[in-house]
């Protein structure tokens, strides 16, 4: 049987979450685990055939498409099918050659799935690599998103990323990869629901001030190799998107005793956060209920 293969990674976001949104200059690092795709021959070839497993390797969605689930997609009551046949429509308008119909497609997620690591986006890159279509036109007209996770996907190393009026600028980052082992990168035991933090954070005014302030920082710590100044350019951060977002810091709320610096990553509130500590915390966390705490080497290939 003729099988063809895909893969994409999955991302974290260093540095400009929310404000990237507005043009802030962002750091992001494509982690090691992702997702992979595997399409295969389908017997009937009036349907579409998906399948998903989870990283346990356990099979958590298997159902069809016909021509006309997709035409209706919002018709559809259960919202994973929804969004799956909303992406495979889309990606059937974006003048593909490849066939949809008479496929059955299977994804393998490498991240438990309350990681927050890109389960959409790995989704997204994996149908334009299939489909040949630009991904991140696939992303704008599905989940959308400043498409810094797109990015990611595709990604052999860190990279600095700015959304433009026009577009997108990706380019090759530095990181200070002097520090990375005093970098911890914790889970805090739940998935943040990224585009409702979108909603709210479009909500609020921004000022030019904050988002070159952001850019600023973002350069800092791709040059950085002190870790005294990494972590006052991670508090400071912390501090400006904690005014802007008029939340306290994950620190003030969860971890008021750490004796270090501790960023959020991604939308407030959820997925991993970055600890600095110069001797390893797991100890601390695990003792507070938060037993994932990876180095930089166990999440990052770079």
């Amino acid at each position: 049987m003729n099988e063809q293969m895909y893969r994409a990674n999955g991302k974290l976001l260093i540095t400009g979450e929310y404000a990237v949104l507005d043009g802030a200059l962002a750091l992001a690092i494509p982690t090691k685990l992702g997702q992979r795709l595997r399409v295969s021959e389908f017997e009937d070839t009036q349907k579409i055939a998906w399948e998903s497993f989870n990283a346990a390797g356990e099979k958590w969605l298997d159902t069809r498409f016909t021509q006309e689930d997709l035409e209706n997609a919002i018709q559809i009551a259960d919202p994973v099918r929804q969004a799956l046949a909303n992406v495979l429509n889309r990606a059937i308008q974006g003048k593909t050659t490849a066939p949809l119909f008479g496929k059955k497609f299977s994804t393998q997620l490498e991240f438990p799935n309350n990681w927050g690591l890109g389960s959409s986006s790995t989704l997204i890159s994996l149908v334009a690599q299939y489909v040949d279509i630009d991904a991140f036109e696939l992303s704008d007209a599905t989940f959308g998103g400043s498409g810094y996770d797109v990015a990611c996907a595709t990604a052999n190393g860190p990279i600095f990323y700015h959304k433009t009026p026009n577009g997108r600028e990706i380019r090759s980052a530095n990181f200070p990869m002097a520090l990375k082992n005093h970098m911890y990168f914790v889970h805090l035991n739940q998935k943040q629901n990224s585009r409702s933090a979108i909603a709210q954070y479009k909500e609020l005014p921004k000022s030019t001030a904050f988002i070159e302030a952001v850019s600023s920082i973002t350069n800092a710590v791709a040059q950085t190799t002190q870790f005294a100044e990494l972590a006052d350019l991670l508090q400071r951060h912390e501090d400006l998107l904690s005014a802007q977002l008029q939340i306290p810091t994950i620190k003030a709320q969860l971890f008021s005793d750490y004796p270090g610096v501790i960023k959020s990553l991604g939308a407030w509130g959820g997925d991993f956060v970055l600890a600095l500590s110069k001797t390893p915390p797991q100890l601390y966390f695990s003792a507070k209920g938060f037993t994932t705490c990876l180095t930089f080497d166990e999440l990052f290939d770079v």
